[in-house]
C-alpha cells in the first residue's frame, strides 16, 4: 500500500489520471524509504502490452481498468455523453442557465456554461463576452473537466450558424 500511495502521489504531482510509475526497489512489499527503493520515472504513454502479455505470471487487462476508472458506469460510459441543458427564448435565458447550472454543481457535478456574460467551467470564467453561440457550446462540450452542460442558446445564432451540439436531454423555452 504504501508503494502504491508513492506512485498515486508521483502521478498527482505532474497531473495524469494515468500513467506508468517506474519503481526501482528490491521489493514493492516494504516502503520505498525502507530499502533505499525510489520513482525513476512518471511516462504520461504507458504501455500495457507487459500486463497483457507477461513473460510470466497471469496476464490482466489493465486497459478495461483504465476505462472503467475514468468513465465509470452509466450512460456517459456507454455513448461518451455528458447530460446537456439548452435553454432558448426571449427573457431570462441568462438567469435560468445559472441556476440550472448551479443544481447540478450542487449535486457534485463539474459544470461547463455558456451565457451572454461568457463561458464557465467548474464556476470559473474562461472566456468572457456574449458566448451564446455554437462555438462556445462546443468549447464546453469538449473540455476534459466538464460533467454536465448547461447552454445558453441564441436564437439568431440558431439561425445563422446551427446548433453547437447534436442533442439535449432537457431544452427550456422562455417566454
Amino acid at each position: 500500500p504504501e508503494v502504491a500511495a508513492r506512485a498515486i502521489a508521483a502521478a498527482q504531482v505532474v497531473g495524469l489520471h494515468v500513467c506508468g510509475v517506474d519503481v526501482v526497489a528490491e521489493s514493492v512489499l516494504r516502503p520505498l524509504e525502507e530499502i533505499n527503493g525510489g520513482i525513476v520515472e512518471v511516462n504520461a504513454a504507458p504501455g500495457l502490452r507487459m500486463h497483457l502479455n507477461p513473460s510470466f505470471g497471469k496476464g490482466r487487462n489493465v486497459g478495461e481498468a483504465i476505462i472503467g476508472h475514468l468513465f465509470g458506469s452509466g450512460a456517459r460510459a456507454e455513448d461518451g455523453r455528458i447530460p446537456t441543458v439548452a435553454v432558448t427564448g426571449t427573457n431570462g435565458k441568462t438567469t435560468v442557465t445559472r441556476l440550472i447550472a448551479h443544481l447540478f454543481a450542487s449535486c457534485g457535478l463539474k459544470v461547463g456554461m455558456t451565457n451572454t456574460d461568457g463561458v464557465y467551467v467548474d464556476g470559473r470564467q474562461i472566456d468572457s463576452g456574449d458566448c451564446s453561440g455554437p462555438k462556445s457550446a462546443r468549447n464546453v462540450l469538449m473540455h476534459p473537466d466538464v460533467e454536465a452542460a448547461v447552454l445558453e442558446t441564441a436564437r439568431g445564432g440558431i439561425l445563422r450558424e446551427g446548433l453547437g451540439f447534436d442533442r439535449c436531454q432537457v431544452a427550456v423555452v422562455t417566454n
